[in-house]
């Protein structure tokens, strides 16, 4: 709730474009390592990471969809894979999925947190 007790409305533009430019930031990555998203995550983990904080910077909220768009990009290049060349690199789908499913509760916890330290500043601020 606002401070005129009005529940905020939800903006979905900017959660669909976190989630493309995550997908767009896991092409570059899958581009550059010549590998799988999934074999060396560090690089789209950090990339995430970043989204969600600049993105949770800027106001968009609820830290839930911001982290889940934030990596979006893992399974999304998942899928396409599969789709595009059968999936031979998939040994363990189940599981790498659940990992997916970590990897979004990593962004989610770092929007959280972000907003955490926002609301605090502005706590200070308006002392």
């Amino acid at each position: 709730m606002n401070a005129k007790g009005a529940t905020p409305k939800l903006r979905v533009w900017p959660i669909l474009l976190v989630a493309i430019l995550s997908v767009l930031a896991g092409v570059t990555i899958v581009v550059a390592q010549d590998r799988n998203l999934g074999d060396r995550p560090e690089a789209m983990l950090i990339t995430g990471s970043a989204l969600a904080v600049i993105t949770t910077c800027l106001g968009v909220r609820p830290p839930l969809l911001v982290g889940c768009a934030a990596m979006f990009g893992f399974p999304a290049l998942a899928v396409l894979d599969i789709v595009w060349n059968g999936g031979g690199s998939h040994n363990l789908l189940p599981f790498e999925f659940f990992l997916y499913g970590l990897y979004a509760l990593a962004g989610i916890l770092v929007a959280v947190i972000v907003e955490w330290v926002l609301c605090i500043q502005r706590r200070r601020n308006s002392l």
